[in-house]
C-alpha cells in the first residue's frame, strides 16, 4: 500500500547499503548537490548565504526520506507486537540508518584551500577542502570585453 508522505527521488549514501552505481559518499553528495535547483546561482549571491540555503535544501531531503521510511515501516509494522525483540531491532538499525543518512548530507562548510568560499564537500572528508568550482571570476567584466574581438560582454575567467 502506498504511503503518503512527502518524498524525492534523490540517491542517497548510506553505510554499509549496496548502490547500484557503486559511488562513494562524496560522488553522492555532488550528485545532490548538483541537482539542486539553485545551484547556479552562487555567483549571484554571497557565499555563505548559498550555502546555508544548500545545506537546508539538502537536510530537507533528508528529512523528508527519513520521514517517508520511518511511514512505511511503521505501518507494516501495526499487524506485530511492539515490544518484540525484532521489531526493537528493526528500529534501532532504522534510527542507525537515519542518522547515517542525514550526516551523509552535512557540508563541511570550513574555507576552499584555492580561494575563500565554502567547501561543499561532506563534514567528514579526509582530503584538502574544495569549494567544487573552478576557482575563476564568473562574473562578466570590461577588460574581458574589450579582449573580446566582438566586444560583448564574457566571463572574466581569471583566477
Amino acid at each position: 500500500m502506498p504511503i503518503g508522505c512527502s518524498d524525492s527521488d534523490a540517491r542517497f549514501f548510506v553505510a554499509n547499503v549496496e548502490h547500484s552505481k557503486n559511488m562513494t559518499r562524496e560522488e553522492v553528495l555532488h550528485a545532490l548537490v548538483i541537482e539542486w535547483d539553485e545551484f547556479d546561482s552562487r555567483r549571484l549571491v554571497p557565499d555563505t548565504e548559498w550555502a546555508q540555503e544548500l545545506a537546508q535544501h539538502l537536510e530537507d531531503l533528508a528529512e523528508m526520506r527519513s520521514d517517508h521510511v520511518r511511514a512505511w515501516v511503521k505501518s507494516n509494522l501495526v499487524r506485530f507486537q511492539a515490544g518484540h525483540a525484532s521489531v526493537m531491532e528493526l528500529q534501532r538499525t532504522l534510527e542507525t540508518a537515519v542518522i547515517d543518512l542525514k550526516s551523509s548530507v552535512q557540508l563541511c562548510r570550513m574555507q576552499c584551500e584555492s580561494c575563500q568560499l565554502v567547501c561543499i564537500q561532506n563534514r567528514f572528508h579526509e582530503d584538502t577542502h574544495d569549494c567544487k568550482t573552478q576557482h575563476t571570476c564568473t562574473q562578466l567584466c570590461e577588460y574581458c570585453a574589450e579582449a573580446d574581438d566582438e566586444g560583448e560582454g564574457k566571463e572574466c575567467s581569471m583566477t
